[in-house]
């Protein structure tokens, strides 16, 4: 939604200017006390350790399933948007899929 851009596009700017910022840091610094294999393969194994504690510590995703939250209903027409994009800023509730509105 148009209200949430702004703060979307913050996050990845974030993301996308600042975290290769910081791993050419811990790169660099590897490297210059290290060397430069050292560096590239600590930072590998680094990730590869970060994914597993981050894949422990958030369990909950394991069992997220997106396609409880697909619907088989598309807007057709620019009639339809703004009930689509009010249905999608709403949570579903018992985790059912937003349903479109129809026009029959």
């Amino acid at each position: 939604p148009d209200r949430m851009r702004g703060r979307m596009q913050g996050v990845f700017i974030v993301v996308v200017a600042g975290g290769p910022r910081l791993g050419d840091v811990r790169a660099g610094v590897t490297a210059s006390a290290a060397g430069a294999t050292v560096s590239w393969v600590g930072g590998g194994l680094a990730c590869a350790l970060a994914v597993v504690i981050l894949a422990l510590a958030a369990r909950g995703f394991w069992r997220y399933d997106a396609s409880r939250w697909r619907t088989d209903e598309v807007a057709t027409d620019a009639a339809q948007m703004p009930a689509v994009l009010d249905a999608a800023d709403e949570p579903a509730s018992g985790g059912e899929a937003v349903r479109l509105p129809t026009s029959n």
